[in-house]
């Protein structure tokens, strides 16, 4: 009878060893895991912070663009640079203002034939800088279009082009 005892002790203690064995691989697992969606939440959250600023940025930029387009259109878009209203006197009211907004397809670069073939993708970031970029030589071009209008129409530009 001791013998029989002896022995199922010895069951019991083994399969409490394989058991522990077991809770201990578990709760490793467990703590790879967390790790992991710890990793992922802070990578998420950073992508997540970086979006924001870029669409604050954006928004700043549209605001900024919008308020000259208003002022512009407010101003009649014929004054020079340093004129004021007041130079030329009263101005006329203006029941309506023509505005005229051309349509022009996003900007994009030719992929080049060896991203298409491996099949890479921009990350968010990328892709963000990429819009920022555009959005940037954009709005480049567009003041670069404005200075020339209103150098051409000031009579300093005339007579240093001798026209």
């Amino acid at each position: 009878m001791v013998i029989k005892y002896d022995n199922i002790t010895n069951n019991i203690r083994r399969e409490v060893k394989e058991l522990n064995a077991k809770v201990d691989a578990i709760a490793l697992n467990l703590e790879l895991v967390k790790r992991d969606a710890e990793v992922t939440k802070e990578a998420i959250l950073h992508q997540l912070f970086e979006f924001q600023s870029h669409t604050q940025a954006n928004h700043i930029i549209l605001t900024t663009q919008l308020g000259q387009l208003v002022e512009d259109l407010n101003r009649g878009g014929n004054d020079k640079k340093g004129e004021g209203v007041s130079s030329r006197g009263p101005q006329p009211s203006r029941a309506r203002v023509l505005v005229r907004v051309e349509r022009r397809p996003l900007p994009t670069r030719e992929p080049s034939p060896d991203a298409q073939s491996s099949g890479q993708y921009l990350s968010a970031e990328q892709a963000a800088e990429f819009v920022s970029e555009m959005d940037r030589q954009e709005f480049d071009r567009l003041e670069r279009e404005r200075r020339e209008r209103r150098q051409s129409s000031s009579s300093s530009f005339k007579r240093r082009r001798r026209y």
